[in-house]
């Protein structure tokens, strides 16, 4: 009965001491208990449960072992079926599968012949596989069918590849340990594609794998070469660039000629940086918590300007250039050496970390005059250089943004307040002040609920919106803002 247990219990660890399989002296008697023995049908299947179950890159003895486990039963199968009762043979499911699936103890891959099948949905044989041998779902066997998957795809064309790619990813998002060796694969075949614009579901993954390949200190982009990394930057670059100016604008419309403007820019630009105003950044709309949570190590704060100011940063050769939410703020551009921010702290100052005309190498604004912007930007100025002064190059092409490639899930219109909702109507005496347009881009709080007041933070006691506020009752509190219960 002992010799029955160990059978199946080749993998366990029991109070502290290591598993049958990794250890050395222990195995090998156990196998030359077992190649005495030549057990039957019952404890067979032990051993084959351990030789799925076991991870063999878990220790470099247990690998041996594992190894030395699958020779074994390779080479034991046929004697199996030969002394197991053909009337009993004929009830072991298990057996049956096994005697028509032998390649699953094939040493060079046993996952190979799955995997084109599986990759064309085809699961009839997988299916059988896993209910007969009950293949326990953490086995290596279906970490490999996965990887075997993916190269599979990798050697098809492009057309075939892309059709294969997001279930793939999808099953790759299941297997985490499988992340940095799948994406490796995937990325790379990717930008081997004649057409490799964005991929939302594999750009997801690899930022949630790999975090921003524009951060140098995340190294596993080192898994893959420079330029498929660069392929996901520049996805990254334009998905902000986008983001930015259809979003964030000031005027709360779409600034497409600013966007077609930088969008030539793209290959060139090497990294990207949202920052967000007050309003913004603390906003409790599902949205904004999503996007923030989407570009994860790519935002920051930006504090000051009324809380509705926004700001892009994006860094095109040795150049650092902040664009504004508002085309009345100028695009300012500073030397990568003599840049007056900083981006890891989490937050920054407007206007005094992005507006330095003393410090700034490029200075424009997005005024036409005789000459539109677009061009004073690439020639410069008597007194600042432009884009071509700062080395860089005016592409030739103009680059087509598809609209199917955005994925953000912003309103087109973010209010930070809500008049209807946030303030109470009321009449007479009180209505003799009009509401300032200037509420509409206030950060409001509303803790009634919970017992406390109606804030809206606004933090100057006098002036149109303090008249109109105190018209409606409320309260001004130093350094917070008005309240009202």
């Amino acid at each position: 009965m002992s010799f029955y247990f160990a059978c199946w219990g080749l993998t366990q660890r029991c109070a502290g001491h290591s598993s049958l399989i990794e250890d050395d002296k222990l195995f090998a008697d156990f196998m030359g208990e077992i190649e005495h023995r030549k057990p039957a049908s019952l404890m067979w299947l032990g051993l084959l449960d351990a030789y799925f179950r076991y991870d063999p890159e878990t220790s470099p003895v247990g690998k041996a072992n594992w190894q030395r486990l699958r020779v074994w039963l390779e080479n034991d199968l046929d004697n199996l079926l030969r002394r197991t009762n053909p009337n009993l043979r004929d009830c072991l499911a298990w057996l049956k599968t096994l005697e028509s699936e032998r390649g699953l103890l094939n040493a060079r891959d046993p996952v190979k012949p799955y995997a084109a099948e599986a990759l064309q949905g085809k699961q009839e044989r997988l299916d059988r596989i896993k209910t007969d041998l009950d293949i326990s779902p953490t086995s290596w066997f279906w970490r490999e069918l996965v990887l075997a998957q993916i190269r599979e795809a990798t050697a098809l064309s492009d057309d075939h590849f892309k059709a294969a790619l997001q279930p793939l990813v999808q099953l790759l998002k299941e297997h985490k340990l499988l992340w940095d060796n799948g994406l490796k694969h995937l990325l790379t075949r990717y930008y081997a594609c004649q057409d490799h614009a964005a991929h939302e579901s594999l750009k997801a993954l690899a930022l949630e794998a790999w975090q921003s390949p524009q951060i140098s200190s995340h190294g596993k982009w080192g898994h893959i070469a420079p330029a498929v990394k660069e392929m996901v930057s520049q996805w990254l670059v334009l998905e902000d660039l986008q983001d930015f100016f259809e979003l964030l604008a000031g005027d709360r419309a779409a600034d497409q000629r600013r966007l077609n403007f930088w969008v030539r820019y793209i290959k060139q630009i090497s990294f990207s940086h949202i920052a967000l105003g007050s309003h913004l950044w603390f906003s409790r709309d599902r949205d904004w918590i999503e996007f923030k949570q989407k570009k994860k190590g790519r935002t920051s704060r930006l504090d000051g300007g009324g809380g509705s100011k926004n700001a892009f940063i994006m860094k095109i050769g040795s150049n650092y250039f902040v664009e504004f939410g508002e085309t009345g703020d100028a695009c300012y551009g500073y030397s990568e050496n003599n840049i007056p921010f900083t981006l890891g702290r989490g937050y920054l100052e407007y206007p005094g970390d992005l507006k330095d005309k003393q410090q700034c190498v490029f200075w424009g604004k997005h005024q036409d005059g005789l000459v539109k912007w677009e061009k004073k930007f690439i020639d410069g100025s008597a007194k600042y250089y432009g884009l071509r002064d700062l080395g860089i190059d005016t592409p030739n092409e103009t680059v087509v943004i598809s609209k199917s490639i955005r994925t953000s899930k912003i309103p087109t219109s973010p209010a930070t307040l809500d008049m209807e909702r946030d303030i109470p109507s009321f009449t007479g005496q009180q209505q003799e002040f009009l509401r300032p347009a200037a509420l509409d881009s206030i950060r409001t709080e509303d803790r009634r609920r919970s017992g406390g007041a109606l804030w809206i933070f606004h933090l100057e006691e006098n002036g149109a919106v303090a008249d109109y506020l105190k018209s409606q009752g409320y309260r001004f509190s130093e350094s917070k803002g008005w309240w009202k219960k």
